[in-house]
């Protein structure tokens, strides 16, 4: 499987190679989509459904995505709880509206003192 976290919404030949190959393609982007949603890949993408945060960037589709991941196999420990740092880092990097409740939400929240697992962050966080 071939895994395109924030990319390959537009990537359509691409994903029939791999196709052909048997291989499986999966999109988590929010990156507009140019001429059709592929018929070769599984595309999760904000902008090509009713989803209303249009301005949701790539880190928090894949991080809703492991959420799921996570419901859907009844992981009562919440591993993707360990990940809001990285995923509020990445909302906040692609500089995307901040005027979405849930994007505003998730920043705050991932920047919370007890959210913050990546060494990198906090050693960024004490350094500011």
């Amino acid at each position: 499987m071939i895994l395109c976290p924030d990319c390959g919404s537009n990537d359509i030949r691409e994903h029939e190679y791999f196709k052909n190959l048997n291989i499986p393609v999966l999109v988590l982007d929010h990156h507009d989509i140019e001429t059709e949603v592929s018929h070769h890949a599984v595309t999760i993408n904000n902008m090509a459904c009713n989803y209303p945060n249009k301005s949701f960037s790539g880190a928090g589709i894949v991080w809703q995505f492991c959420r799921y991941l996570n419901y859907i196999f009844n992981n009562s420990s919440n591993y993707v709880d360990n990940y809001y740092d990285l995923m509020a880092l990445g909302l906040m990097a692609d500089m995307e509206e901040m005027t979405s409740i849930e994007t505003k939400h998730l920043i705050w929240k991932g920047f919370e003192e007890r959210n913050i697992k990546n060494p990198f962050i906090e050693g960024m966080i004490k350094k500011n």
